[in-house]
């Protein structure tokens, strides 16, 4: 699975929709490289890019609580 689809799966969840962050048809034409003002879609960027890279467990922790805090 590549980036783009690992987003998209974890964005095409009811509950994204549900609270207003993104409707399906957005989530379908978002690409891994767009930029976005969203903490949601910011954090699960990160996340996807510190599993791909190898990341620790500690050094992606580290990560998304710096995108949380911006």
């Amino acid at each position: 699975m590549t980036k783009e689809e690992l987003l998209r799966e974890f964005l095409m969840d009811d509950l994204v929709e549900q609270k207003g962050y993104m409707t399906k048809e957005e989530v379908t034409k978002l690409k891994f490289i767009d930029h976005s003002e969203s903490k949601l879609i910011n954090t699960l960027k990160a996340a996807i890019l510190g599993k791909d890279k190898g990341d620790s467990i500690d050094t992606m922790v580290r990560k998304l609580n710096q995108t949380l805090n911006k």
